[in-house]
């Protein structure tokens, strides 16, 4: 008996064959692609993270030099020396920047302590923290007169990735904002504060009331998992941790008309 061959045997191999090539070539180019677009990122990440001398985006029309020297001013008053019945204490600020009579500034001390967040969430970010509600509503209507309030700035408030991460790791910082107060991002803090040393900030009386040996002082910007926020250590240090119900100084910062 003679067996005959099926006439679509050849050409089922030649399929498969084809097939077998077809996948090959694309896997050759997913991987070639994919090494091309890891290689964009590290170079990315790499300039990024040594990119030290550009300006942050603290406003998108306010720009300026920052100030040789340490300047103060006084403006608003905040309790500060735990000792309620003698009133409240002049607030003294550093002023980071100016520039056609107004001014970029920062309180010389940490002022008060706050949460992040009080509510725990996934992906939350300074748009959505309560620390930001806090500073732009109780301490603004608690630290300033209404002639001072008419001096602070409505800012746009840029939301910042951390440059600390490697950017394929990085969590999305949110949304920009319009504040009045708000913190200093990671990059912010670079520019301002060059060395660990000028990052350190002392806590009023007021803010050691419960006998706090250290506390930081918050930043805006994310940290490396979902829900993270930043701040400086006692050292001058930047670090991060879970924001929910994690308390921080508050050192606001605000634009005021000079």
């Amino acid at each position: 008996m003679i067996r005959l061959k099926p006439p679509y045997k050849d050409a089922n191999e030649e399929f498969k064959a084809k097939y077998i090539q077809m996948k090959t070539n694309t896997l050759r180019v997913c991987l070639v692609m994919g090494a091309f677009a890891l290689l964009i990122a590290v170079i990315y990440g790499i300039v990024y993270y040594f990119k030290n001398d550009a300006e942050p985006d603290v406003s998108t029309t306010q720009q300026a030099a920052v100030q040789k020297e340490d300047k103060y001013i006084s403006f608003g008053s905040y309790e500060q020396d735990n000792d309620i019945d003698n009133g409240k204490e002049p607030i003294e600020w550093l002023v980071l920047e100016e520039k056609d009579g107004k001014a970029l500034v920062i309180s010389k001390h940490i002022l008060d302590k706050q949460c992040f967040f009080t509510r725990e969430i996934s992906g939350q970010t300074w748009d959505e923290s309560a620390i930001r509600v806090w500073m732009n509503d109780d301490f603004y209507n608690s630290a300033f007169s209404e002639s001072e309030q008419s001096r602070i700035l409505e800012t746009t408030v840029k939301a910042k990735e951390n440059p600390y991460i490697f950017i394929l790791f990085r969590q999305s910082p949110g949304e920009d904002t319009r504040d009045k107060l708000f913190l200093l991002s990671i990059d912010e803090a670079d520019y301002y504060f060059s060395t660990k040393e000028e990052k350190v900030c002392h806590a009023t009386e007021y803010v050691k009331r419960d006998d706090l040996k250290r506390i930081e002082w918050g930043l805006r910007t994310p940290g490396e998992y979902s829900g993270d926020m930043t701040f400086v250590y006692d050292s001058g240090q930047i670090g991060w941790c879970s924001g929910f119900l994690y308390e921080v100084g508050v050192r606001p910062v605000m634009w005021i008309t000079l």
